[in-house]
């Protein structure tokens, strides 16, 4: 069974990697992310939508494509937006749910506190290995909860525009 597993998370961060172009712990963290969020209110990537709180620059930017790739959200069908800010999180939409999932402050120290370098990749797959609980802070409600102020739009709200 454990072999099994290892096999789906290896081809799901090889497909995120391709995605992305190389394998890092900020894109690991999207993706990571994503995933609660696809775990809580399944997988639908023209009905959720996602803003991601992050510093505009990379690495941390990077956390983007790992939530574009796991949830379905994209920059092309403006269901994903992102919001300039020092913390690293995501807040998931999908009707009248949502989730915030933040990356813990104490991840973010160790990233800050280690050099990446040639480092990077034997990062990334310890930071896949963790458990959610480990990497995120995870908090559940309505949209309104959030006080989202960039609303993504959602397909219908693209068809009717």
């Amino acid at each position: 069974m454990r072999e099994h597993m290892d096999i789906a998370r290896d081809k799901l961060l090889d497909g995120a990697a391709a995605f992305h172009g190389h394998l890092g712990p900020y894109l690991v963290l999207g993706l990571r992310s994503g995933l609660v969020a696809v775990e809580v209110l399944g997988r639908d990537p023209f009905g959720m939508s996602a803003i991601v709180e992050t510093a505009p620059s990379p690495p941390r930017l990077c956390f983007i494509d790992g939530v574009q790739f796991a949830t379905g959200c994209t920059m092309g069908k403006g269901n994903i937006k992102m919001s300039s800010g020092k913390a690293i999180s995501a807040t998931y939409v999908k009707g009248k749910k949502a989730l915030r999932v933040s990356v813990r402050s104490s991840v973010l120290e160790e990233l800050n506190g280690r050099p990446l370098g040639g480092q990077i990749e034997k990062l990334a797959l310890d930071l896949a290995d963790r458990s959610s609980d480990e990497l995120f802070e995870v908090d559940y409600g309505e949209p309104s909860k959030f006080q989202m102020h960039t609303q993504p739009k959602t397909l219908t709200r693209l068809v009717g525009s």
